[in-house]
């Protein structure tokens, strides 16, 4: 079998689900080590880079699907794929910045992690405030 034949079988909502899962966790990953330091990108074999890219985007991968499981009531939580594409966006979103801040700014590694504290903080404030604004008009539909 090959990789064009299996992924020929998978479902467009899961082929979504996986690019998105290695996009954040691995591309993103790997384009970070690159922007923050290239003399380590160069010298790393193949798998200790893509075990360093998963090493570094995965704690802020799962920083946002516990963001986006905190937001979402509980009824809806059924949805697992959702929320973990969700986080994985969330991810590119906040790797992203981080690696556009640097190439403007040229930050160093701690404060890059202070401004991505920053950024988790602000996606958790305003998608409660989201979140806030959506329970409201549902409770002024039901009146």
């Amino acid at each position: 079998m090959s990789i064009i034949s299996e992924l020929e079988k998978l479902s467009s909502r899961k082929l979504y689900f996986y690019s998105s899962i290695i996009t954040a966790l691995v591309s993103m990953g790997t384009l970070f080590i690159f922007v923050f330091n290239q003399d380590l990108f160069f010298k790393l074999d193949i798998f200790k880079l893509l075990l360093l890219s998963f090493a570094i985007t995965s704690p802020v991968y799962i920083l946002n699907c516990f963001i986006i499981i905190t937001l979402i009531p509980r009824e809806d939580l059924k949805f697992f794929l959702v929320i973990m594409s969700t986080g994985a966006m969330l991810t590119v979103i906040c790797i992203s910045v981080l690696i556009l801040f640097n190439v403007f700014f040229e930050t160093n590694i701690k404060t890059t992690i202070f401004i991505l504290l920053l950024l988790e903080i602000l996606c958790f404030a305003a998608g409660k405030s989201v979140m806030h604004d959506e329970r409201k008009r549902e409770e002024k539909q039901k009146k």
